[in-house]
């Protein structure tokens, strides 16, 4: 099996630090991701192995109800087997505190591949993107299914699909690492100013705005945004110095933002089903994840697995050479010139 040669957790985190913060017998190695109610981390345990860490925010840390959807969540997680999905290892109470550990595949997050890709010479191949959307697809329907058999009280489900929550394991496999049984957040003031701004960029228009309980189908819109770049290498929305959380929720709600043909005009054929995604109310959207799956599928025609994997391994690898070799430079994308878009954005500027 071909192999991404290397790969340490500094790969992933960028750099290391000897100032260790310390979770029981965990050595906190550093941060993946955050979301409003859970972190993510990477940690050393006292047998030396690497694992991914989530624990509860701090404002849900002691929470009693929410510690108890915890428990439930991994009961959830053992019953999960799918190559796809972290291999969870189990949970454990340290100092108070339900910490829950998966198995890390060697690997680095969405977030950082695309990060490398950014710039027109080092463009993902498009049938390498079919092949990773097509994986988190086929994930995304396992869980939400093992999800209603195993959740008798129909619990919502919200499972996490930002790129820096997906890791890209060493043998060439996406793998999902979040998933919660509460409903999707809602966006507050005091998240948008934080550090994750990431979360908002990918964030449905209905977590965005306030009264409404956003449900599954805001992970269908992150889904559509997530297709879109893993096809193109491009960002969909992204946070730049002029553009601000009002601007990026208004690209939402009015369908602002490029088609995947506007990028690459062989790329029409998937544009329905990205579009259908990105619908800005959660019941127009398409829910049909396993028609989405078979398209990608079938658009991968002839190409064998083993192909597929040694192709990603070698990219990323070749990527990732480049990097060390030299400091990358990022063509900043304009996310489109469409009139209506530039009109709005002028529109915005000037209020």
């Amino acid at each position: 099996m071909s192999h991404i040669g290397n790969f340490s957790p500094d790969l992933q985190l960028g750099k290391h630090t000897d100032n260790e913060e310390h979770i029981g017998e965990l050595t906190i190695l550093g941060p993946i991701a955050s979301s409003p109610d859970e972190e993510l981390f990477l940690a050393r345990t006292h047998e030396n192995s690497t694992v991914i860490v989530k624990r509860l925010s701090i404002a849900y840390r002691y929470d009693k109800k929410r510690r108890e959807v915890y428990q439930r969540e991994s009961r959830l997680a053992e019953e999960l087997d799918h190559p796809n999905i972290a291999g969870f290892i189990g949970m454990e109470e340290i100092n108070g505190e339900s910490i829950q550990l998966c198995h890390w595949s060697n690997g680095i997050t969405l977030s950082r591949l695309l990060h490398l890709c950014q710039d027109q010479v080092n463009r993902m191949p498009v049938e390498m993107g079919l092949y990773l959307a097509s994986q988190i697809v086929n994930a995304l329907q396992y869980l939400a299914t093992a999800a209603t058999r195993e959740n008798p009280e129909r619990l919502p489900l919200h499972i996490a699909l930002r790129p820096d929550t997906i890791f890209l394991t060493d043998t060439g496999q996406c793998q999902l690492t979040q998933f919660s049984l509460v409903v999707p957040p809602s966006i507050s003031t005091s998240i948008v100013q934080s550090q994750d701004q990431s979360y908002l960029v990918y964030a449905a228009p209905e977590q965005c705005v306030p009264g409404i309980e956003p449900d599954f189908r805001a992970d269908l819109y992150t889904l559509g945004i997530l297709l879109f770049e893993l096809l193109t290498s491009k960002p969909l929305f992204h946070w730049i110095d002029g553009l601000d959380a009002a601007l990026i929720i208004r690209r939402k709600v009015r369908c602002l933002h490029p088609l995947l043909s506007d990028v690459d005009p062989d790329l029409a054929e998937f544009d329905d089903i990205v579009t259908g995604l990105l619908q800005p109310l959660p019941q127009n959207r398409n829910q049909d994840l396993l028609e989405i799956a078979h398209t990608f599928e079938l658009a991968l025609g002839d190409h064998k697995e083993s192909e597929l994997v040694r192709n990603v391994v070698g990219f990323v690898t070749e990527r990732l050479e480049d990097e060390k070799n030299s400091a990358q430079t990022v063509n900043e994308y304009e996310i489109t010139t469409r009139p209506e878009v530039l009109s709005t954005i002028a529109e915005y500027n000037s209020s």
